[in-house]
């Protein structure tokens, strides 16, 4: 998916998606990882999956500029039957 496609998607203004729903109020490359977290997992620890970023990251997501990493952690809490999972995100 290219920057524009995210930023149109998302209705994203100076890096914020700002679309009600899921990532409302995220940063624009939360909706990029999360989903990745979910498949093949380059390193994790714990609840934690670690993305070492790409340039061709660095390109789509200026706002990762001098950032190496991208934490995805993984929650999930049980209020009822079923469990509903919660994700936070960091840059290192």
């Amino acid at each position: 998916m290219k920057r524009y496609e995210i930023d149109q998607e998302f209705q994203v203004k100076q890096g914020i998606v700002r679309k009600p729903g899921r990532y409302y109020g995220k940063p624009v490359y939360m909706v990029y990882y999360v989903p990745r977290a979910h498949g093949s997992i380059p390193e994790r620890d714990g609840n934690d999956v670690i993305f070492t970023i790409t340039p061709d990251e660095h390109e789509l997501f200026p706002e990762l500029e001098g950032k190496t990493k991208v934490i995805v952690t993984i929650t999930v809490n049980q209020p009822g039957l079923e469990p509903v999972m919660g994700y936070s995100i960091r840059v290192e």
